[in-house]
C-alpha cells in the first residue's frame, strides 16, 4: 500500500496515548517488514512524537532489518543541531534496530536545492525498487501545519519533485517531502 492509498483518522485522549500508539505501530511494522517487500514509514520531528521514539528505542526490536524510516520533513541544518530532526530521532531509531543505510536523512552539507533533490531521489528510488510505506505519521504544528510548510504552487503536481528545499516563516530553511 502507497502512501495516500487508505488514510485512518485517529483521534486520542493525550499526548501519551498517542505515544504509546505510534511506537507499538512502528513496532508491528518494523516485525511485519520480514515478510512484506521493504517496508517505509514517514515520521514527523519536533517535540510531541519524541516519546514515541524513546519508548522504542526502551524495547530494541529483533528484526527491523527490511524498516526503512523517512522523515516527512527536516530543518536544512547539520545533523548535530538541536534543531535537526533526523539528528535528534536518529539515535533512537538505532538503539531499536534499523539499520543506519535505512535511516534516510536530508543532507544538510549539500546546497539545499540539490539535498532536495537527492532526498526526493532517494524516495522515489526506494519506491520504484518495490518499497512501499505503509505508515505516514505526521505531527500538527501550533499553527495547524503539518510536515512542511511549502505553499500549494511549490506543490504543484506538474513539477513533480518528491522533496522540495523551503523557507519556513520561522526564518530557518528546510527539506519537505511533498
Amino acid at each position: 500500500m502507497a502512501c495516500g492509498d487508505m488514510i485512518k483518522l485517529r483521534v486520542f485522549p493525550d499526548r501519551d496515548a498517542v505515544s504509546r500508539s505510534l511506537a507499538e505501530s512502528i513496532r508491528t511494522l518494523a516485525m511485519e517488514a520480514a515478510d512484506h517487500p521493504p517496508t517505509g514509514i514517514i515520521i514527523a520531528g519536533g517535540r510531541t512524537p519524541l516519546a514515541a521514539y524513546r519508548l522504542l528505542a526502551a524495547q530494541p526490536a529483533e528484526a527491523p532489518s527490511r524498516l526503512h524510516v523517512f522523515f516527512s520533513d527536516d530543518r536544512y541544518v547539520p545533523l548535530d543541531d538541536d534543531n535537526s530532526n533526523a539528528g535528534t530521532i536518529t539515535p533512537f531509531l538505532r538503539t531499536f534496530g534499523v539499520p543506519e543505510k535505512q535511516i534516510h536523512c536530508i543532507e544538510p552539507e549539500r546546497p539545499m536545492d540539490e539535498a532536495a533533490m537527492r532526498y526526493g531521489e532517494c524516495y522515489r528510488s526506494f519506491l520504484d525498487g518495490g518499497g512501499s510505506i505503509r505508515l505516514c505519521f505526521l505531527g500538527m504544528g501550533a499553527d495547524g501545519h503539518t510536515a512542511g510548510l511549502f505553499t500549494g504552487d511549490q506543490a504543484d503536481p506538474k513539477h513533480a519533485e518528491a522533496a522540495l528545499g523551503i523557507q519556513r516563516p520561522d526564518g530557518m530553511a528546510g527539506i519537505s517531502l511533498t
